[in-house]
């Protein structure tokens, strides 16, 4: 785990570096990158994705939680017991906007959570072994959406928006 983590940061240091120098803002302006660090409010300084959101929040899924930033501090989403609609895992491996808006974040092992907005709750879907149309695992490590706007996980299993099902493959 801690080479795939290794991997990781220094795949997403790596883009960021390449990025950072040929990146600009409108007007042709260059864009300005600050460092975000645990000192600022970040829940833990292995980040396992970066996403922004069409509402330009940035979103960093690390080891010990999910933390949306707005340009001047941090919230952190963490898994609660007391709580069915928090993250239904600390460690979130990937995140997705897709093109109606809606965030998807996936965990190592609490499944596909989707955030609402409007009340600030998650929706887990999880494996269920009595069930067939639960996702196929609860290790969520990608997401991404095909041109007929289906949500993949990983390739394994398509979560069908339309019929707000999961269809295993």
């Amino acid at each position: 785990m801690r080479l795939l983590h290794k991997i990781t940061l220094f795949a997403v240091l790596l883009t960021l570096t390449v990025s950072a120098r040929t990146a600009y803002a409108q007007g042709g302006e260059t864009a300005h990158f600050e460092y975000l660090t645990v000192e600022d409010g970040l829940s833990n300084s292995a980040v396992m994705f970066i996403l922004r959101d069409s509402d330009g929040f940035m979103w960093f899924g690390t080891q010990d939680g999910l933390n949306r930033y707005d340009g001047y501090e941090v919230t952190v989403f963490r898994h609660s017991d007391d709580d069915p609609h928090s993250l239904s895992n600390n460690v979130v491996m990937s995140g997705y906007a897709v093109s109606d808006g809606a965030l998807w974040f996936g965990t190592d092992l609490g499944g596909l959570n989707k955030y609402d907005k409007n009340t600030g709750q998650f929706t887990a879907y999880t494996h269920d072994s009595d069930n067939p149309d639960s996702i196929s695992n609860n290790s969520v490590w990608a997401i991404s959406e095909d041109h007929s706007g289906a949500l993949w996980r990983r390739g394994v299993s398509e979560w069908k928006r339309r019929y707000y099902r999961i269809v295993r493959l």
